[in-house]
């Protein structure tokens, strides 16, 4: 039985492409506040990890 891909997995291939974004982004010469860049970025990816471990708890609550 299929379900789709993983939260986690998705999840950590938004970081590895934001991560290349900013890196396009810092080798072009465009003034960016990298830590405050990489901050936002952890703690975006931390809340989905957080908000997709207490979804699937609630889905295998309901079955």
């Amino acid at each position: 039985m299929s379900r789709g891909p993983r939260p986690g997995t998705v999840i950590w291939g938004l970081l590895v492409i934001a991560v290349g974004v900013l890196t396009i982004v810092a080798s072009t010469g465009i003034s960016l506040d990298l830590e405050l860049a990489a901050i936002i970025g952890l703690a975006a990816a931390g809340g989905l990890l957080l908000l997709t471990a207490v979804l699937g708890a609630a889905r295998a609550r309901r079955r």
